[in-house]
């Protein structure tokens, strides 16, 4: 790498990392491309050198987001079995979503703001489908759960614990929630 991509690499991730706390701070709708830019002290033209518009930048916030989070998900499956792995994985996710943008692997703001979407949802639903598939196929067959469920109530208690600063359940309620549903003990 070459001394100019280094410094270009640099200044990509402090756009990022403005970008993600202006983020915690304002929110999707109302971040400007300048608010970042003055947050480094650049210019906008500096900041539309790296990224063409503001979704562009937010996506790539997001996206740095998603591959801390998602391979935290991921150790954790991978470090115990059964339901000890999901129930977990499903506390990483709760934390995740109560700390915000700030935290080390978090779920981001948007999930607080309907029209700023995460697209990596989609990836951490996949991750969790096999583990929620196994564990629906040991319970008894009167009293089975859908993994869709599964994953969709888990989506829903990660906005809740997004919410929680704002008088929502707490982090333990949020899991014994997960747990009824799904006739864990």
């Amino acid at each position: 790498m070459t001394f100019r991509e280094s410094v270009r690499h640099f200044r990509r991730e402090q756009i990022i990392l403005a970008t993600l706390n202006s983020l915690a701070e304002i929110g999707c709708d109302a971040l400007q491309m300048s608010d970042v830019a003055k947050a480094l002290a650049i210019s906008r033209a500096t900041l539309y050198a790296e990224f063409d518009s503001k979704a562009a930048m937010i996506d790539a916030a997001l996206a740095s987001v998603a591959e801390v989070l998602i391979e935290k998900v991921r150790a954790e499956l991978d470090a115990q079995s059964g339901s000890e792995s999901l129930l977990a994985a499903v506390d990483l996710l709760l934390q995740a979503a109560a700390d915000g943008p700030r935290g080390d692997a978090t779920l981001p703001c948007c999930l607080r703001q309907i029209r700023c979407p995460w697209f990596h949802w989609g990836r951490l639903e996949s991750l969790l489908l096999g583990p929620l598939q196994q564990l629906s196929a040991g319970k008894p067959d009167d009293d089975p759960f859908e993994p869709g469920f599964a994953l969709a109530l888990l989506r829903l208690l990660s906005c809740s614990a997004a919410l929680a600063s704002a008088g929502g359940l707490s982090h333990a309620q949020l899991r014994r929630v997960f747990r009824a549903a799904l006739g864990l003990p």
